[in-house]
């Protein structure tokens, strides 16, 4: 079955996010899609996610990792029944728009992008699109709703700081289990 935008909480105001002015050029974000350990270091994941693919397609890199959602913890508000595992998906779609799928208990949709204002600054966006019917087919409240934004927007939000003290290095040290992917994801950045 088809899902339309009635299957979806309202996006405007409390799904959608704008920073403006920020210092960095655009391709950090494409850079973010494929930096697995980021998640555990700047998002709080409990885990690095496992990289299980990545594609190069014309404009278009996917990357996708599995990880265990919730933690250790026996209930989350994301994760009411323990921990679930789970995959989530960036598709960059050229360097300053990203499509997210976080598919864990709720599958919950994003999508960012990153324009640049000139070589050394750029505005960054981001929109969550959460659905009003949990994975295990309840409703999923309000409240919930509003987790899922805030919890997305907190997401975006800590990535910037870090996006905005990034020094590009040309040949940079990757770790041993992102070498792969970040070497595609940089030749398609730069083809």
């Amino acid at each position: 079955a088809g899902q339309t935008l009635d299957d979806y909480w309202e996006i405007y105001p409390s799904c959608t996010d704008t920073w403006t002015d920020l210092r960095f050029p655009p391709q950090v974000m494409a850079e973010n899609s494929g930096d697995a350990a980021h998640f555990c270091y700047v998002h709080g994941a409990a885990e690095v996610p496992e990289i299980v693919g990545f594609e190069a397609a014309g404009h278009r890199f996917t990357t996708r990792f599995t990880l265990n959602y919730g933690g250790d913890r026996p209930s989350t508000w994301a994760t009411p029944n323990g921990p679930v595992p789970g995959r989530m998906t960036t598709i960059m779609h050229g360097i300053g728009i990203a499509a997210g799928i976080i598919e864990s208990f709720d599958t919950v949709y994003t999508l960012a992008t990153t324009t640049p204002i000139n070589l050394h600054t750029s505005d960054h966006r981001a929109t969550v699109w959460v659905p009003r019917t949990r994975g295990d087919g309840s409703p999923l409240d309000e409240r919930i709703k509003d987790r899922w934004a805030n919890q997305q927007r907190t997401q975006h939000a800590a990535d910037l700081p870090v996006w905005e003290n990034m020094t590009y290095v040309e040949h940079p040290m990757f770790a041993a289990t992102e070498t792969k992917n970040f070497r595609a994801l940089r030749r398609w950045i730069e083809g």
